[in-house]
């Protein structure tokens, strides 16, 4: 089954690849397991809690991005289909900016830094 691309944002900012800089993501929950040789797993009732954390796998360069469970959130999209009043590209629907020149409609819309 094939996931949805989409954009994320991190307390509202828009994510991008810390690798590539694209900025359309799949995601996926994934279970963090503890050793099951640790003793405190008995004493603590440690196998009851949520160790999930959150996978963003980019889909230009599959660098997997990983945040702690409930701090990524799908960015509100467009609806349909516009075109870039930078370069002409179209900007499919679901997202918020364009593949081609990353300009973007929204005037708040911004981008992590990596250095």
């Amino acid at each position: 089954m094939k996931r949805e691309s989409r954009e994320y944002c991190a307390n509202g900012i828009l994510l991008k690849c810390h690798h590539c800089g694209h900025s359309l993501f799949t995601s996926e929950l994934i279970a963090l397991r503890l050793p099951t040789n640790i003793k405190l797993i008995d004493i603590l009732d440690l196998d009851k809690l949520d160790l999930s954390i959150e996978s963003l796998v980019c889909q230009k360069c599959g660098f997997v991005h990983q945040f702690s469970k409930g701090f990524v959130t799908p960015r509100s999209t467009n609806s349909d289909p516009a075109p870039c009043l930078a370069c002409g590209e179209t900007i499919p629907a679901g997202t918020v900016a364009c593949p081609k020149c990353d300009w973007s409609y929204e005037a708040k819309y911004s981008r992590i830094q990596t250095h």
